[in-house]
């Protein structure tokens, strides 16, 4: 499975332009994704804006890359919109977006913003076992 994973609300807090604190969680849960053999791929506006924020957030991905099984270098060169979350056209089309505007997407609050919310991974990594995501796949 091709897996794009936005950066500000879902890796780390809306803090844009700055880097967010990190959204407890999510290190785990890609590792253990990659581990099962799907590709992540970084999906973020920052790649937009043409400002230097996406190298700050792949500075921050791979002064973390010690947390993945793989590092997370790719990229779109423009941010996809993802799609409802969806188990069905999840499954269906073997993709999945996990970002914190992809409708339906488990959330949780932000402590320190009462504007934004959070990708829940604590929640996304009880889905991603019911579901079988964490079984290794071969391509």
């Amino acid at each position: 499975m091709t897996i794009y994973l936005d950066f500000d609300g879902t890796v780390v807090a809306h803090r844009y332009p700055e880097i967010g604190e990190y959204n407890e969680g999510c290190f785990e849960v890609i590792k253990k994704l990659q581990q099962a053999g799907h590709s992540v791929i970084l999906n973020t506006s920052r790649i937009d804006f043409q400002n230097g924020t996406i190298d700050e957030a792949l500075y921050y991905l791979k002064k973390n890359e010690h947390q993945f099984l793989h590092p997370i270098e790719q990229y779109t060169p423009n941010k996809i919109q993802p799609t409802e979350w969806n188990w069905d056209s999840i499954s269906l089309f073997d993709v999945m977006f996990i970002d914190d505007i992809s409708k339906g997407i488990p959330l949780k609050n932000d402590e320190d913003s009462s504007t934004f919310q959070l990708v829940n991974w604590e929640q996304l990594d009880k889905e991603f076992e019911e579901n079988g995501l964490y079984e290794f796949v071969t391509n």
